[in-house]
């Protein structure tokens, strides 16, 4: 089974960077102790120089990984860097990635040692880039600096769920279903077979399920579909009552096992000439554009002041819709929107925005 272990604290940090911070045995006691999500620079409330933040910056961390027995692999998870990063683990190169608002992951497992001191070391460019979206001197919001987002390892056995997209169909019927595509890696280089299952759970009670067998290919990776059909008495997600439900897909073998979790809601949105339906009634939207910055510390703040967002937006200021402009927001935000019954409209990529009333 899947193992996450956080690594949000005890990092230490300094304004610079040196290809000598990346080395083990590097005298790093002048660095700052600082914990995850960070900003990269302190900024005044009020009017401040956007090249104030605007530097390349270094993080290091010791950590350790369990005892890595029957095949299993360390991904190193990083939830949101802005702009761009550049990860070493005990010296040597584990990867890069260009873009603050998205997650990525590197397999780090031939790079670490079990029982042992590692060090992670991550070089971050907080500089506007023209190679890195959404710069070019023409965005009109500012995008700070960091590590501003969480940061954690997963461990997982050599065959695992890497992620997946889940589907409702026929919301407005009695009969409702699920389609699930399953993105799988394979890092043993051969052939498997497994059992995939689709469990769809209130609470601790089972709503309905359906099992199937998977053949994952050697191939490294594989995207498998599992659906689930008539699956009846299910409240649909809504403003005023925004039911969730939990979705597991498993992923069991004699040599493997893992889970995949994550919570949907069954609802029909559509957009017609005469205005906005949810789920086959009529809506008028009352919504605002949400950026992600904060007073101070620009976009790192931790999962509680981020569900607080949500929280004035649907209690405090009465909206029922919030815009994430203009770009990926944090996942606990998007979650806590949900349980809330705010409606989230998310901008995708290569849309050009024309104008607040279109």
């Amino acid at each position: 089974m899947r193992e996450i272990i956080p690594l949000n604290t005890d990092w230490k940090y300094v304004e610079g960077f040196e290809q000598a911070f990346i080395e083990k045995d590097f005298d790093d006691s002048g660095f700052v102790k600082v914990d995850l999500p960070h900003a990269n620079k302190e900024i005044p409330y009020n009017y401040f120089d956007e090249k104030m933040y605007q530097f390349v910056s270094c993080y290091r961390k010791e950590f350790e990984v369990p005892v890595l027995s029957g095949g299993r692999r360390v991904l190193l998870d990083f939830e949101g860097v802005m702009a761009y990063a550049k990860v070493y683990v005990n010296s040597k190169y584990a990867g890069e990635h260009k873009g603050g608002y998205t997650p990525f992951s590197f397999d780090i497992t031939d790079l670490v040692e079990e029982n042992k001191p590692n060090l992670l070391t991550v070089m971050v460019d907080s500089t506007e880039r023209r190679d890195i979206p959404p710069f070019g001197y023409v965005i009109d919001y500012l995008t700070y600096g960091g590590i501003y987002r969480e940061v954690s390892l997963r461990i997982v056995d050599g065959v695992y769920i890497d992620n997946a997209h889940i589907r409702t169909g026929a919301v407005l019927k009695d009969r409702k279903s699920i389609a699930a595509y399953v993105y799988c890696i394979n890092t043993t280089g051969i052939e498997h077979r497994a059992k995939m299952s689709l469990v769809l759970k209130d609470g601790d009670q089972i709503v309905a399920e359906t099992t199937l067998e998977a053949a994952i290919g050697k191939s490294s990776e594989e995207v498998l579909n599992i659906e689930l059909d008539g699956i009846e008495n299910i409240d649909l997600w809504d403003i005023d009552s925004p039911k969730l439900y939990d979705a597991e897909i498993r992923l069991e073998s004699d040599e493997f096992s893992d889970t995949f979790a994550t919570r949907i809601g069954f609802r029909e949105a559509v957009s017609k000439e005469d205005g906005f339906y949810l789920n086959g009634r009529k809506v008028k939207l009352r919504g605002l554009n949400r950026h992600q910055s904060y007073p101070y510390v620009g976009y790192a703040m931790p999962k509680r002041v981020q569900r607080k967002d949500a929280d004035i937006l649907k209690n405090e200021l009465g909206l029922n819709i919030v815009r994430t402009s203009h770009y990926p927001q944090s996942r606990h935000f998007i979650d806590r929107c949900d349980e809330l019954g705010l409606l989230v409209l998310e901008e995708i990529p290569g849309w050009q925005h024309i104008g607040d009333d279109e």
